[in-house]
């Protein structure tokens, strides 16, 4: 058997270990299905446990973050759906989802420390959900299976190729639920186009963001160093 060294360790995933390990990486409390939300001290959410302080987003309440609820709204009862949600972040819409009776949940996260507190907030509330990690790309371009219902919540704008993913989306389902930044033809009128994409016949006009690596959300964003954004009418073209 091979030791793994420190070199062959994705820094991320070596920094990950490095917070999970100290003070000697060993826990005193007393064991509960909770315990585990106390390993990170930067939750974004606003968790539904009483007595545990996290962050502030409600991304788990259904009064307040209205996304998961719309899709009942629009598409009617869940119930019999298999559901695919691309970048499932700390878990509140996937836990928002399961709320909703639906038959089948797969959650897909590429942060590691997004991934690890879905897994915490899966065990802390019972969820049937899977959930997976990695790249939504490469699991759009090579799984076979079709949803119900693709859930994008705030993943379309962090692509450094937009029309992609939606081609990709549109492989694999019939219903989509996106929720996005996009320009207004106003801003797209004042905006440098970054290139023009061509994908299946389409053409659409693609605007460049940079990312700022200092900036503390920085590791919210996407895979790469720079995003595209579309225009409201180049997102909702029906020729995918």
């Amino acid at each position: 058997m091979t030791a793994l060294r420190d070199a062959d360790i994705d820094p991320v995933a070596k920094d990950l270990r490095g917070q999970l390990t100290d003070l000697n990486g060993c826990s005193k409390d007393l064991p509960s299905r909770y315990s585990a939300i106390s390993i990170f001290d930067n939750w974004v959410s606003r968790l539904p446990i009483e007595g545990r302080t996290a962050g502030q987003m409600p991304l788990f309440c259904k009064s307040e973050d209205l996304r998961p609820s719309y899709c009942v709204d629009v598409f009617g009862s869940l119930q019999e759906f298999d559901v695919l949600e691309l970048g499932s972040f700390e878990g509140g819409h996937s836990y928002q989802l399961e709320k909703s009776n639906v038959r089948s949940l797969t959650c897909i996260e590429s942060n590691p420390q997004s991934f690890l507190k879905s897994l915490i907030i899966k065990e802390a509330m019972h969820m049937r959900a899977s959930f997976l990690f990695g790249d939504f790309l490469q699991y759009l371009a090579q799984c076979k299976k079709t949803f119900d219902l693709i859930f994008a919540s705030g993943v379309l704008y962090h692509m450094e190729d937009p029309l992609n993913l939606l081609h990709l989306i549109a492989q694999h389902t019939d219903r989509i639920f996106l929720w996005t930044l996009y320009n207004s033809e106003t801003v797209a009128s004042s905006t440098p186009v970054f290139k023009t994409r061509v994908l299946g016949g389409y053409s659409c006009r693609y605007f460049r963001y940079d990312y700022n690596n200092e900036n503390s959300g920085r590791i919210y964003s996407g895979n790469d160093s720079y995003c595209c954004r579309m225009t409201r009418d180049d997102i909702l073209v029906d020729r995918l």
